[in-house]
């Protein structure tokens, strides 16, 4: 149903998907690690209604690996071009967990590229984040993720059979693949404790009070 395709700029080959044109434009932005197919559970539904397309963030899935490069200010910059040459106008958003925080900081800064903004699973206050991301525990939690990511899929699919216990042989082979095709370095400032840098330019209450309801001029409650 979706037919993938490369869209090249800001120096970077990204992979994305796309549907038949539906309309209205709906685009997809995926979690930290996740690659398009993360969405492959809803994509039948909301592609029948819209012009779907889907995109793998830099050292993600078949997207350019960008190592040094993906702070989320690059991913900003992917989503902006990627709008404006490939999509074309404005476009409603979905973005879970990371693709929430690129969606926010779009809708922030360039409203006139998007219609609407839905944000699953992001975090809002990301000094919260910065902050714990400087404990240990959590940096080792996260050099598991370093670890895996990159590795053969029959590798990961052993590690991944361990542990999701639960869950079943299908999902297991998903994950597997998601992380064969992630770039270790993404976690880099996570592993470093240094998300002060990945968030270098988010400031959670002035992105917050920047976005407005282009209906009823109301603006969201901040942190």
């Amino acid at each position: 149903m979706l037919q993938e395709r490369f869209y090249e700029g800001n120096g970077v080959r990204l992979n994305y998907a796309e549907g038949p044109d539906n309309r209205p434009p709906l685009l997809l932005l995926p979690a930290y690690d996740n690659r398009w197919q993360s969405y492959a559970s809803i994509v039948p539904e909301l592609a029948s209604k819209t012009h779907l397309y889907a995109l793998d963030t830099r050292g993600r899935g078949r997207s350019d690996r960008t190592p040094g490069e993906y702070e989320i200010t690059y991913s900003l910059n992917d989503t902006i071009g990627f709008i404006e040459e490939i999509i074309g106008r404005p476009c409603h958003i979905f973005g879970h967990s990371n693709g929430g925080w690129v969606g926010l900081l779009l809708a922030a800064s360039r409203p006139d590229l998007v219609s609407s903004l839905i944000v699953g699973d992001s975090a809002l206050d990301v000094d919260y984040l910065i902050e714990a991301g400087k404990i240990e525990e959590e940096k080792e939690g996260n050099r598991k993720f370093m670890d895996w990511a990159g590795r053969p899929v029959e590798e990961l699919v052993k590690v991944f059979s361990e542990r999701y216990t639960d869950r079943p042989l299908s999902y297991v082979e998903m994950r597997a693949l998601t992380f064969s095709q992630v770039d270790p370095e993404i976690y880099s400032d996570w592993v470093g404790g240094t998300l002060d840098k990945y968030f270098s330019g988010y400031n959670s209450r002035a992105v917050l009070e920047a976005i407005e309801c282009p209906r009823c001029c109301c603006k969201p409650r901040t942190v």
